[in-house]
């Protein structure tokens, strides 16, 4: 049986996921909004991985709330105020 380096168990969590430098920095900055509650915006072509790699950070944090946003080149800055306050007002 072969030994378990990390790297291995590392890329299994990831699958899906390619683990280069680019997703894996891109994961760091944003588990660490995650982890402060603060807000941020990913913004990504269609089928980029932006809901993909969300989902596996979601997975190892608990009481966290994820609201989607679809927007595309007609949505409006007031459009996407308005988006906005419809899932914040508690």
């Amino acid at each position: 049986m072969a030994h378990d380096t990390g790297a291995e168990s590392l890329l299994d969590e990831l699958a899906p996921l390619v683990p280069v430098t680019s997703t894996l920095r891109e994961m760091r900055t944003i588990k660490s909004f995650m982890e402060k509650g603060e807000s941020f915006i990913l913004v990504g072509p269609e089928g980029c991985g932006k809901t993909l790699m969300v989902g596996h950070l979601l997975s190892d944090l608990r009481n966290v709330a994820i609201s989607i946003l679809h927007c595309n080149a007609q949505t409006t800055s007031l459009n996407l105020l308005q988006k906005l306050q419809m899932v914040t007002v508690s």
